[in-house]
């Protein structure tokens, strides 16, 4: 009896001295590292739902409209289509119609959501600026045979911002305190193809760097709502301002070519 427990002893002896020297190992350190390279010029994106949060589960298609690449890009600038409208005498003006577009998973569902501008920024750069124009050429038949409508204009009526990290960060870093719109309470787009008017830019010592950032032409729009909106419905935000001078025929094709230019300083 006097054995076992001696033995006990002696084992747990031998045990304790093994823990304390394990507790007393040194850390070891290692490094992470990386670098990151800008893209390149050919660079293509991905249009996400206004004020969303950049996913694929938010992403969708544009109908029409455009884009262009690289580090710093329009992602998506509308085409703006009024549909028919009926002519009246004097001085009229017609809101166009809804944008729409569809969702990756399903190609042939068509949806309507108010006219948006974005800008993707991947410089990578810790003070970049940008600014986003617009010029238009004047409605013109498209079979060259009725008088160009040369006062008629697109106007901007309304704006709304929103920033695919500011949006989502916390605190929120309201997308307007980062980024400009046009002045006033309009933008009246000018008609002579060269002439521009500033509708988004950074503002002073911010950045968007490593983030989309959307203009939607409409006050009312929030994302929640999107299911809301329907095609071949209008949006107020945008309108065309029929002119009193103009000679308007009845059932020509007019259209207009709007030209955006996104630049990487101010």
């Amino acid at each position: 009896m006097k054995k076992k427990v001696l033995a006990a002893v002696l084992l747990s002896g031998i045990l304790l001295p093994t823990f304390a020297s394990a507790a007393d190992q040194p850390g070891v350190p290692t490094r992470g590292s990386v670098v990151f390279e800008v893209v390149g010029d050919t660079e293509t994106g991905t249009v996400i739902v206004p004020g969303e949060e950049d996913t694929d589960d938010n992403t969708i298609i544009p109908e029409g409209g455009g884009s262009s690449t690289g580090p710093l890009r329009l992602e998506s600038v509308p085409d703006i289509k009024f549909g028919t409208i009926k002519f009246k005498t004097g001085k009229t003006t017609h809101p166009a119609l809804l944008e729409e577009y569809t969702k990756p998973a399903e190609p042939t569902v068509k949806r309507a959501i108010p006219h948006f501008v974005q800008v993707t920024d991947e410089r990578g750069l810790v003070d970049g600026t940008w600014k986003l124009n617009v010029t238009s050429t004047t409605f013109k038949d498209t079979a060259a045979v009725a008088p160009e409508l040369i006062n008629s204009k697109i106007i901007l009526k309304q704006q709304s911002f929103f920033n695919s990290v500011g949006d989502f960060a916390t605190p929120v870093v309201a997308a307007t305190t980062l980024v400009d719109g046009f002045t006033g309470t309009e933008a009246t787009i000018p008609t002579d193809g060269t002439t521009n008017v500033q509708i988004l830019s950074t503002k002073t010592g911010q950045t968007t760097n490593g983030s989309k950032t959307s203009t939607v032409f409409n006050s009312a729009y929030l994302p929640e709502n999107l299911d809301s909106y329907e095609v071949n419905t209008y949006n107020d935000g945008v309108i065309l301002d029929k002119a009193n001078g103009d000679n308007v025929q009845i059932g020509v094709n007019y259209e207009s070519n709007l030209i955006w230019t996104l630049s990487d300083s101010i």
